[in-house]
């Protein structure tokens, strides 16, 4: 593990300057637009759950916005925002929660541009489906010679997506079963497994059904669970700003180079619980009709405020506790917190683990799958599905040591390859923006064409 360890240090020491420039850089070449445009992106959203399915004359997709957002949301809202987030404060301290929020609203312009892109560059598969996503994008966007570099990013993808979608997922909600219900992780693998094969085998469109109905609930009943505990020590929480704050801007972090440790733990908590840079958010999210990359774009974006504030919930309550300066593992600094804030309060956290996970491990096996669709065709697809529950058993057991610097390193895999992609295209995505009309077009709606 030391050797893993290494060049998780050396990926991440590059990757932090990476995200954060790119980030900054296109919020500059936008306008800010990603920011201007959260209204505007609300109202898509809104009109999407208000008139589901595809439009009489709209371009073809497989979901609507709405739906296609919710599987997305469900793959960035997992673990990450709750063991994920004690972790980064645990290693950072109180202001990485500040620069968290800080990353979090750059890297809207990272969903923002990757989406936009993947819309401009999807295509149709035989079978129906839509397949999208940066290494398309990459493919048909860049010069010929950049080709290696749209393999390297969808074999990366599958391979992260078995790490920290698949093995650090189901290795946590393991470790919840058996705290609360003894069960073997063994068996959990195995219910998980059939619980999953059981949706993925109707493809993307069976996974939309189920994020449609768990997603909104499991977000909305953790926020307000969390909510009530928050409301409980609602004295505690000037304090706990005045430590966040502190943490991330004052003088004598800056001086002594703790604000480098900071921003870093917040930039690679970033990347794993809103999947900032990753792309994978664009995979699914173009896949919706309509086919026009702002609307696409507008939506996706609007998952980090969404992944944000459900970070946050239990964030605050870390640093209130100060639990994280046990020095624990994740899991038990998250115990100690919510221990803290109510006696008996634990059903929450580790319910919202259980299916945070389960979201995840769903939206993760397709975008893994289409990226393997990229790189094989549609032949493998039955035989991936199979392998992808097989793993969900073989990885459960296990004590996970060490996996979340495997699970970290794979996304920083990921991530290198976007962000050159989206600087690559960045003068095309600048002139696109330009080009749109003024004011931007109304929204479409069922009976008219977008």
């Amino acid at each position: 593990m030391e050797l893993v360890a290494t060049i998780h240090q050396f990926v991440w020491d590059l990757l932090v300057d990476w995200v954060c420039f790119v980030a900054v850089f296109l919020c500059l070449g936008l306008n800010f637009a990603p920011w201007r445009l959260i209204p505007f992106g609300l109202r898509q959203l809104w009109r999407a759950l208000r008139h589901p399915g595809p439009a009489p004359g709209a371009a073809e997709g497989e979901l609507d916005s709405w739906s296609a957002f919710l599987v997305t949301l469900g793959g960035t809202v997992g673990i990450g925002n709750i063991t994920g987030v004690a972790l980064g404060i645990s290693l950072g301290g109180p202001g990485v929660l500040a620069w968290l929020w800080a990353v979090s609203l750059v890297g809207m312009a990272l969903k923002f541009a990757e989406t936009v892109l993947a819309v401009q560059f999807r295509r149709p598969l035989a079978d129906g489906s839509v397949l999208a996503g940066p290494m398309l994008t990459i493919r048909r966007g860049l010069h010929r010679r950049w080709r290696w570099l749209a393999t390297v990013f969808a074999a990366m993808t599958v391979v992260s997506a078995f790490g920290s979608s698949n093995g650090l997922q189901v290795r946590q909600l393991a470790r919840v079963m058996a705290l609360d219900l003894g069960s073997p992780p063994l068996l959990t693998g195995l219910v998980v497994a059939l619980a999953t094969a059981a949706v993925i085998s109707g493809g993307l469109n069976r996974v939309a059904r189920v994020a449609v109905v768990l997603v909104p609930l499991m977000v909305l009943g953790y926020g307000l669970a969390m909510a009530v505990l928050l409301l409980d020590h609602l004295d505690q929480l000037k304090q706990v700003l005045v430590q966040v704050l502190d943490g991330a801007l004052a003088p004598s972090a800056i001086a002594g180079g703790s604000v480098a440790v900071t921003v870093s733990a917040a930039v690679r908590l970033a990347v794993f619980s809103n999947e900032a840079g990753t792309g994978s958010a664009a995979i699914v999210q173009a896949t919706a009709w309509p086919a026009d990359p702002l609307r696409q774009g507008t939506v996706a974006m609007l998952g980090n405020l969404v992944d944000t504030a459900v970070c946050s919930a239990i964030g605050l309550l870390v640093i209130a506790s100060g639990a994280y300066r046990s020095g624990g593992d994740p899991f038990s600094v998250v115990n100690a917190a919510m221990t803290w804030a109510r006696p008996g309060s634990l059903w929450i956290s580790h319910l919202a683990l259980v299916l945070f996970a389960f979201s995840t491990i769903l939206t993760a096996s397709v975008v893994a799958e289409r990226c393997l669709v990229f790189l094989t065709g549609l032949r493998w697809r039955p035989l991936f599905r199979g392998c992808w529950c097989g793993a969900l058993v073989l990885l459960a057991p296990g004590s996970g040591d060490g996996l979340w610097q495997v699970a970290e390193l794979l996304e920083a895999l990921v991530v290198l390859p976007n962000l050159l992609c989206l600087l690559l295209l960045s003068p095309f995505l600048f002139h696109w923006f330009a080009a749109l009309p003024k004011p931007l077009p109304p929204t479409p709606t069922p009976g008219h064409h977008p």
